[in-house]
């Protein structure tokens, strides 16, 4: 892991393009000068703070990754600290107790807490909404348009929303199903003062589990490598032949675990290949279609194995049946249509549709190493047609239609001769 750490920080220290994001320090040093005019007062509280925090059991793990506590590398107020050499958060070696949470955030229905977080002017409010969460907010937003987002359709809620200010930014930047949780009953009413409306909620340190009813962890049908037996079930045993597959199947075991655990309310949904309208063009039928509406030639990879096509709406019509179901949880679904077709009958039946007199030709970098490649997935759809009452509704040929018009309707967001990969 420490060498995986090196490459990472190696490759993006060559990188000109990331995007960084830091709050302003201006708009910070002004609403924030009680830290020095009330130095004595919060120097007091803080040395409270570290009082209880150690006497809390001693922390083994970093709280970011997990991955082992190192030695103490300086101490404050009794309290030592570590930064983790892989990941690089800082830890303070005490853990964070619910009797710690509680004596912090909720002591008095949290109004000591409260207190250092809100002024009472409308004003001071907005300014601090407008210099440091305002661009927060417009970050967020763009962003989510960026990767083609319809932001005002979207559902925010800020877990620890204090005294609603980021919640109030959200509202302000025009984004519309926004609510906001906090264990503070100080700051919930301070809050939706200032907002004049019911946005922020309390929700206690016990009960905030409660505002997750049930979690959908998405897989895909690749943890299955090539088919063992067909049609392939849950039981399939698991084959990590990408890199892909085994960080999918690593994050299958790990809802699984902590569902085990600790009782975490987590389903997981396996999509056998969706497609559909707005699918981008590293996916293979947004591929074939590109270049059968744009020349007489559809480059492809291996053309032998087969897949099960889902569409779109299909697969979000099981995304919610799962979701609804309290049956579900700790259990795994496949989605699939129960029926096969290679990649290259797949093309043939795309330049039927858009251009009969394509000619389908292999590109040698466009097929996978050969141990790999996944020869063959099909699904076995019986669990999620018994347990959730799911079946595909739209077969192959409307999605493929659907996805043509789609696709030629918007050519400018497609590349027609650049391989994605």
């Amino acid at each position: 892991l420490g060498y995986l750490s090196e490459l990472i920080q190696a490759y993006f220290s060559n990188v000109n393009d990331m995007v960084k994001y830091g709050k302003p320090c201006s708009p910070l040093i002004h609403l924030k000068k009680s830290f020095l005019t009330d130095n004595e007062k919060l120097l007091h509280k803080a040395k409270k703070i570290a009082e209880i925090y150690s006497k809390q059991p001693k922390r083994k793990k970093c709280k970011n990754c997990r991955s082992k506590i190192e030695k103490p590398m300086f101490k404050k107020f009794n309290v030592e600290y570590s930064i983790c050499s892989l990941c690089g958060h800082l830890n303070g070696l005490y853990e964070d107790t619910d009797d710690f949470c509680k004596s912090i955030y909720t002591e008095n229905h949290g109004k000591e807490y409260a207190n250092n977080y809100h002024s009472s002017d409308k004003k001071e409010y907005k300014r601090r909404v407008d210099d440091i969460y305002m661009p927060k907010a417009i970050f967020l937003k763009n962003t989510l348009e960026e990767q083609n987002e319809v932001t005002e359709e979207l559902t925010y809620t800020d877990i620890g929303a204090g005294s609603g200010y980021f919640v109030s930014a959200l509202i302000a930047s025009g984004l519309r199903k926004v609510s906001g949780y906090e264990a503070s009953e100080y700051q919930v009413n301070y809050a939706n003062q200032m907002l004049g409306k019911k946005y922020v909620h309390c929700n206690s340190l016990d009960g905030i589990e409660t505002i997750i009813e049930n979690i959908i962890h998405t897989s895909t049908s690749e943890v299955y490598g090539s088919a063992q037996y067909v049609p392939i079930d849950e039981k399939h045993p698991l084959q990590a032949q990408s890199p892909y597959a085994a960080s999918k199947i690593s994050a299958d075991k790990i809802a699984e675990s902590f569902y085990l655990s600790y009782d975490m309310p987590v389903s997981t949904i396996r999509p056998f290949n969706i497609y559909g309208p707005r699918q981008s063009a590293r996916a293979v039928i947004p591929t074939i279609i590109t270049q059968a509406l744009t020349q007489d030639v559809v480059n492809l990879g291996s053309l032998y194995p087969t897949r099960d096509y889902t569409y779109v709406t299909d697969t979000v019509e099981a995304f919610i049946k799962i979701a609804e179901n309290e049956k579900t949880v700790g259990k795994t679904y496949n989605i699939g249509t129960n029926k096969e077709i290679s990649i290259g009958d797949l093309a043939k039946k795309i330049c039927a549709l858009i251009n009969p007199d394509c000619k389908i030709i292999q590109e040698r970098k466009r097929m996978r190493p050969e141990n790999s490649e996944v020869d063959r997935l099909l699904a076995d759809n019986t669990k999620a047609k018994e347990e959730i009452g799911w079946l595909p509704t739209i077969m192959l040929e409307k999605g493929l239609q659907n996805t043509i018009h789609y696709i030629k309707s918007n050519t400018q967001k497609y590349h027609k001769k650049e391989y994605v990969i």
